[in-house]
């Protein structure tokens, strides 16, 4: 009897350490994913805005450039609806980024300005555009947040 209770707690102690690791696990990749797909989204969204040629008007949760792609200027719209980024060129749209905590993932940088605007375009020239992706995951609760800015070299 002794024998068999000894073995009871155990195995529950064991099934317990167990189901904190598969949940950790399953964190751990969740959070991974999210971070995959934010790095390549920002990977292609870097290379299509340094290479903008003209800026329409954009605000902070969407960005409308025509950029260079294969050496012909392509319009391209990036726009943020609820939690998930859209990148729209050729007639297609297709979402590239999900789990945002908010909208607004653009800033402005101009010639001149030390700090940076909520639209484009201003009165003076655009030099920088920067990309902000605030992430929140679930279970547990967390947050993540990766930027880059990004140099213009052909608008003017």
């Amino acid at each position: 009897m002794i024998t068999v209770a000894l073995m009871a707690v155990i195995i529950g102690a064991t099934l317990g350490v167990l189901e904190s690791v598969m949940r950790s696990s399953s964190f751990s990749q969740q959070r991974g994913e999210a971070i995959d797909q934010v790095r390549l989204a920002m990977d292609s969204m870097t290379k299509e805005i340094r290479q903008t040629a003209k800026v329409h008007p954009s605000t902070a949760s969407s960005l409308d450039i025509d950029t260079y792609r294969n050496g012909q200027v392509t319009r391209v719209v990036y726009s943020v609806s609820g939690s998930l980024l859209y990148r729209t060129a050729g007639g297609g749209s297709r979402q590239i980024v999900s789990k945002l905590k908010s909208p607004d993932i653009f800033s402005y940088y101009y010639a001149g300005a030390q700090t940076p605007q909520a639209t484009a375009p201003g009165t003076s020239p655009l030099t920088q555009i920067a990309i902000t992706f605030p992430l929140g995951l679930t279970n547990p609760a967390t947050d993540i947040v990766l930027s880059s800015a990004i140099q213009l070299r052909n608008s003017g």
